[in-house]
């Protein structure tokens, strides 16, 4: 048997189960089955507003964005002394230069006349 035929026994015999066991809803209301009418439930209490601000119990915050981006940072990577890192490190930063470049004429149909 293939895996596939097994995973599918597998969730047949999962769901039949299920069926089997499952009873069906009783017809009368839940509070009916309890012996409870719809009067006898307490009313709901009303909420009061008021001007003042009340303090919160949870100090909500922004999410700290995971990557921050900033156009008008540009600066070259330093140099680490291993001529294989700072090659990689300056294409990368080439790279990087040129989609910007692309993006920007992408999104205006001409370049920005304040980028490099």
């Amino acid at each position: 048997m293939s895996c596939f035929k097994t995973q599918g026994v597998g969730v047949g015999l999962t769901l039949s189960a299920c069926v089997a066991v499952g009873e069906p809803l009783p017809e009368s209301s839940l509070l009916g089955r309890y012996g409870v009418t719809p009067e006898q439930l307490p009313v709901a209490t009303q909420v009061q507003t008021s001007d003042e601000k009340s303090p919160r119990l949870f100090q909500l915050r922004p999410e700290v964005p995971l990557v921050d981006i900033r156009f008008g940072e540009r600066t070259a990577p330093e140099a680490v002394g291993n001529i294989s890192i700072d090659n990689m490190a300056r294409r990368d930063y080439e790279r990087c230069l040129r989609r910007h470049g692309e993006l920007l004429l992408r999104e205006s149909g001409q370049p920005n006349p304040g980028c490099e």
